[in-house]
């Protein structure tokens, strides 16, 4: 089935993008390592660019990556850990660029970064460069949701935010 199919009945309340990014925008960065905060910072500017010219919005599933989806045994597929948001379809694919953990000679290797992008910008009909600047998005705000629980960032993340940026560069 199509994760983006018409559904009956009501939907229940959704996030906005703004709402949910307002976690980067108006954090106090200084509260991430002295390493991260420049990065974020540029992060949070590539964000408002994102949400200023963000389109049409649609409901997403808002946490979709490797681990979110499932294969069944009569191998029909299935999303969980759905977080309800509503905004731009270039940000749903944003949170796979950070995943799988535990590969970090993928999720810190640029050219996986492009043919990511480059195959999620044909299938949402989005330019390559506005998935990763959603990426970037996304990986900013997970750091600072991170800092903002006491929790220890990924590490991983930490080292996959500036290869995310360097595309942008590239």
């Amino acid at each position: 089935p199509d994760l983006h199919a018409e559904v009956e009945g009501p939907c229940p309340p959704l996030q906005s993008l703004e709402e949910r990014f307002s976690a980067l925008l108006e954090s106090d960065l200084s509260r991430l390592a002295p390493d991260l905060q420049a990065p974020v910072w540029q992060a949070a500017g590539i964000a408002r660019l994102c949400l200023a010219d963000a389109g049409p919005a649609v409901a997403l599933h808002g946490d979709l990556h490797h681990d979110n989806i499932l294969q069944e045994a009569d191998g029909s597929w299935r999303t969980i850990d759905a977080k309800g948001v509503i905004g731009c379809r270039g940000y749903e694919v944003a949170n796979a660029f950070g995943n799988p953990l535990g590969l970090e000679r993928v999720t810190r290797d640029p050219s996986y970064h492009a043919a990511l992008a480059a195959h999620f910008a044909c299938v949402l009909d989005l330019p390559a460069r506005r998935i990763l600047e959603w990426a970037v998005a996304h990986m900013a705000l997970a750091l600072v949701w991170a800092a903002a629980d006491g929790t220890a960032a990924v590490s991983e993340w930490n080292e996959t935010l500036p290869v995310l940026l360097s595309a942008l560069d590239g």
